[in-house]
């Protein structure tokens, strides 16, 4: 499985009151992480991780869990910084699922797509932004800076 966002954390790296906070039906997905036997891959924007639901107060945890989840063996997570150069901007966030489909979540609805050249189009995209983007220690330490920066807008110490 292999996710991008540009606007959001991905589905299964939020956390329940990132979910809440930001209106999503998403509350029951915490644990499949924990699948060791499943290899997971994000790219996330570093916009996406400095745009926050309501009125920012989950934004600490939720960049200190996906810190954490970065660690995990069967994950690996890119934050594609703003100082990047993409070859390829998505125009939403996708999910693909190995060759054979690709999920894109719409504000009320997901879309599945089978067909074989759009899911080829999907995996090419997702390489293109996975290039882009930083991971490993360097992804941890862009988001500690984000979360520095809110803990800063939110009046809090780090």
């Amino acid at each position: 499985m292999a996710g991008f966002q540009s606007a959001v954390i991905p589905r299964l790296l939020r956390t329940g009151n990132y979910a809440k906070a930001a209106g999503t039906r998403d509350l029951g997905v915490s644990g499949v992480l924990d699948d060791e036997t499943r290899s997971f891959r994000f790219v996330v924007s570093e916009g996406a991780l400095r745009t926050w639901p309501g009125d920012g107060s989950v934004m600490l945890a939720q960049l200190d869990y996906v810190a954490a989840v970065s660690e995990r063996p069967n994950v690996w997570v890119g934050v594609v910084p703003w100082s990047a150069r993409l070859d390829v901007v998505p125009p939403h966030g996708f999910t693909v699922y190995g060759d054979e489909a690709v999920s894109v979540e719409t504000f009320t609805a997901e879309v599945t797509i089978t067909d074989p050249d759009d899911v080829a189009a999907y995996r090419d995209a997702f390489a293109s932004v996975e290039q882009a983007a930083v991971s490993g220690e360097e992804a941890r330490e862009l988001i500690a800076t984000v979360r520095a920066d809110f803990a800063r807008l939110l009046g809090q110490s780090n």
